[in-house]
């Protein structure tokens, strides 16, 4: 995750929760949709509320943590362009 990573007295897993910790702290607004049940509708919530605070001029960026069948990238018409 970082250019110190081979030299890092750490284990890999803390160097990787620190790494993501230093480019997180530049973000001064996070926000978190979740929740513990299936089909609640976080992906549709987050998805409307990034569309709309772009619409609204702010720099947006999604992150889908999910694991078992990430939905953004579908709904967003961005599926399989990393491929």
């Amino acid at each position: 995750m970082c250019e110190k990573q081979f030299e890092c007295k750490i284990n890999p897993v803390e160097h990787n929760r620190w790494a993501i910790n230093q480019r997180m702290a530049d973000i001064k607004y996070k926000i978190v949709v979740m929740s513990n049940k299936g089909g609640v509708g976080k992906s549709t919530v987050t998805v409307n509320l990034g569309a709309t605070l772009a619409q609204m001029g702010r720099k947006v960026g999604i992150a889908d943590a999910d694991v078992h069948g990430p939905n953004i990238p579908k709904m967003l018409g961005v599926e399989g362009l990393l491929r």
